[in-house]
């Protein structure tokens, strides 16, 4: 109680270190005794994170956010579109880390999403307008939610995919930095 009242309603810094002990209070928990707190958890994070607090403090949430799916993903079903929403909207974060992190919880929370043709077609429009330091995590994130997914993406989807990547890779201004997680989303879509 004190952690979710401290992730609520604290100054930044103990919002941060309110994540963070939640966090670690999550990883020592039995999954099945998590069960009936995971709204009570993850509401908090998903709210707060609309919010707009420093980078370490959503830092702290996303990873947070990734222990709850790592740990207690299965009950985590009915908050699967909020938490897209937020962790979608935190790929354009302008903080490197929030990004990853963001990219990462992606990749978990499709093993529970039914709509994952969906949001590879999404992914792979919003490459085409954002910026250049955010085109890498929009791959990472592709490639995390096409590699969690096991064969539940359409093969039209696929092959749009296969498709995009095909053509920046070839494409001779594309950024060398690209290369790799372009390579690891043609890698996880055959």
């Amino acid at each position: 109680t004190m952690t979710l009242q401290g992730l609520r309603f604290g100054n930044p810094n103990v919002r941060e270190t309110s994540a963070t002990s939640l966090g670690f209070l999550i990883q020592l928990t039995d999954p099945s005794c998590l069960k009936p707190y995971v709204a009570l958890i993850a509401g908090p994070l998903i709210r707060v994170m609309g919010d707009r607090f420093s980078e370490s403090v959503k830092e702290a949430i996303l990873k947070t956010m990734g222990i709850l799916l790592d740990n207690a993903g299965q009950f985590c079903k009915p908050f699967v579109m909020q938490l897209q929403t937020t962790f979608i909207r935190s790929l354009n974060d302008s903080s490197e880390k929030v990004r990853i992190y963001a990219a990462q919880d992606l990749g978990k929370l499709m093993t529970m999403s039914q709509r994952i043709d969906q949001l590879v077609t999404d992914l792979l429009n919003s490459f085409d307008t954002v910026e250049n330091e955010r085109k890498e995590t929009i791959l990472v994130a592709l490639s995390n939610v096409l590699s969690s997914t096991h064969g539940r993406v359409t093969e039209p989807t696929l092959i749009l995919c296969e498709t995009k990547c095909s053509e920046l890779i070839i494409n001779s201004s594309a950024d060398q930095r690209l290369i790799g997680p372009l390579s690891d989303v043609l890698a996880n879509s055959f």
